[in-house]
């Protein structure tokens, strides 16, 4: 990562496919095991979008006996539920250094 909105936005959504990737299979790729579209804004931020929406499809096809079994991931062996928590989290981060530098760039908030 370079620091730039574009690269923490490409790794957030990275992290979400590679999640989402390993609730499909069974087991979490690894981070060169996926790649984005493209590197321009405009796809980081579809993949994004499409990698939140491929986490939530895949969280909600899950069975309620799998969210308390432990998973391996990023070194980890965790109930899914935990790890899932580490994902949210780790969004949570990365969207606050992005709305801080949106605001130190100077960047006008984009509204849906």
């Amino acid at each position: 990562m370079d620091g730039s909105i574009a690269s923490i936005v490409h790794h957030a959504a990275l992290w979400k496919h590679l999640f989402a990737a390993g609730l499909e299979t069974g087991v979490f790729p690894g981070e060169h095991d996926v790649t984005p579209p493209a590197l321009e804004w405009p796809a980081l931020r579809d993949w994004l979008a499409e990698g939140q929406s491929r986490l939530e499809h895949a969280v909600t096809s899950l069975p309620e006996k799998a969210w308390s079994e432990p998973w391996e991931w990023e070194g980890m062996r965790e109930p899914l539920a935990r790890l899932l928590s580490f994902l949210i989290e780790h969004d949570v981060y990365h969207a606050g250094q992005v709305e801080l530098l949106r605001q130190l760039g100077g960047y006008p908030r984009v509204e849906d």
